[in-house]
């Protein structure tokens, strides 16, 4: 079973909710705290725990094992059986369709209903992430398979596919006006393109292998997390000019802008959280965890 007795929202400017997670296949324990009203991203504890949110109460957990399962207001609503282990998940806008990927090479669209499938898009290795499209008209997956695909929501088909440096994705994420798509790899470089036509724009390059990618809501920052601890933000409005550099003593395999885009929290294998002031690179707030974030 899971534990989300502890979820809870302690104000509408900054809540806090803190999920316990119990993992009954490896007998271990997982603990992760958000520090914000509406959330939308994920957390990633050690690969075993895999945590989305599309507002303070809706949240779907997968773990290192072959399920997810989906929670609202703390309360168990449905658990998806998978054919291999869940690395990668998903809520489209508004929550009606989750997407998730994996080990058994696709990616399967669910209804958050009904709890059917609607759609499965099959790949050719295991899908280490995935992403919608803020308007809701695409999906963009990548894996060991080195390949980005995005797709049309609308009709399934393949809008392109691109190997952006010929090595494993581990990290694809839209901007909020849906016309850029980003694909990090393990080749140290995250490729930027148009979302409509499939041109690359730009090719970004790191110290190591680019982990995890966000953009602000306000649609002018990008920030790329690599496994040598650096999380570099980028200027999307002056040609991905990268203007900071924090740096974190461990990989970094979850960054996250606040809502209102002055705050990003970065999740390293330092086992801390840390929150740092966007415009000034400042450290807001660090706090340790139990393992890797």
């Amino acid at each position: 079973e899971r534990d989300l007795s502890d979820l809870r929202d302690q104000n509408a400017a900054q809540s806090t909710a803190l999920i316990k997670a119990t993992d009954t296949a490896q007998a271990d324990r997982a603990f992760v705290s958000v520090w914000k009203s509406k959330f939308n991203g994920a957390f990633v504890l050690n690969r075993r725990v895999n945590l989305h949110a599309i507002d303070a109460t809706h949240w779907l957990i997968s773990t290192q094992v072959d399920f997810c399962s989906l929670y609202v207001d703390g309360a168990l609503r449905h658990t998806w059986q998978r054919e291999g282990v869940v690395w990668a998940v998903a809520f489209s806008p508004g929550g009606a369709t989750l997407a998730a990927g994996g080990q058994d090479e696709k990616v399967t669209l669910y209804d958050t209903t009904t709890y059917e499938v609607r759609k499965e898009l099959f790949r050719d290795g295991e899908v280490n992430a995935v992403a919608f499209s803020p308007d809701g008209q695409r999906l963009a997956c990548g894996g060991d398979d080195a390949l980005l695909a995005v797709y049309d929501l609308a009709t399934g088909a393949t809008m392109r596919w691109e190997r952006p440096g010929g090595n494993l994705i581990f990290t694809v994420k839209f901007s909020p006006d849906s016309s850029l798509v980003v694909a990090g790899n393990r080749f140290m470089m995250l490729a930027v393109y148009d979302a409509a036509t499939g041109a690359r724009l730009r090719t970004l390059h790191f110290g190591g292998s680019v982990e995890s990618s966000d953009f602000s809501r306000c649609g002018r920052w990008l920030a790329v997390g690599d496994f040598t601890g650096a999380v570099a933000l980028f200027d999307v409005r002056d040609r991905f000019i990268c203007r900071r550099v924090l740096r974190r003593g461990g990989a970094v395999p979850t960054v996250v802008f606040s809502p209102d885009s002055s705050t990003i929290a970065i999740g390293s294998w330092d086992n801390t959280v840390s929150q740092y002031d966007v415009a000034t690179g400042e450290l807001r707030r660090r706090r340790e965890s139990r393992s890797a974030v």
